[in-house]
């Protein structure tokens, strides 16, 4: 077989695959139909056809994202909580780091104690 010739197996196969791609737009098409149709009733407007731009175009346009205020992050309940346990993790392995090391406890009584803890004058 020379270059520009083919079988009719390869004739047959891109055939095939051209059917194949039409039947799966026409697949694709009736799914953006029932979406539009969807969002519509989500809209509370009859179904049709929504109108919207191309994606080049909105991708070329769209504003550039600077992300959210810490002011709105630090009053959701869910970073709040977060925060807790993170704070409850943190303080809980300074403990546990703590007990490994040796402790000396020192106390100040006003006097001498006896061997029953009453506090006795030293004089």
């Amino acid at each position: 077989m020379s270059i520009g010739q083919a079988t009719s197996d390869d004739v047959d196969q891109s055939e095939a695959s051209k059917l194949e791609a039409e039947a799966t737009l026409a697949e694709l098409n009736m799914q953006l139909q029932q979406a539009e149709n969807a969002l519509c009733a989500v809209l509370g407007r009859p179904s049709g056809h929504i109108e919207r731009s191309d994606f080049n175009s909105l991708c070329q346009t769209a504003p550039e994202f600077t992300g959210f205020g810490i002011q709105a992050l630090v009053k959701r309940p869910d970073v709040r909580q977060a925060e807790a346990a993170l704070k409850n993790a943190f303080y809980t392995t300074n403990v546990a780091r703590a007990e490994l090391y040796p402790s000396l406890t020192l106390s100040g009584t006003l006097g001498w104690t006896n061997d029953i803890g009453e506090v006795v004058d030293p004089a």
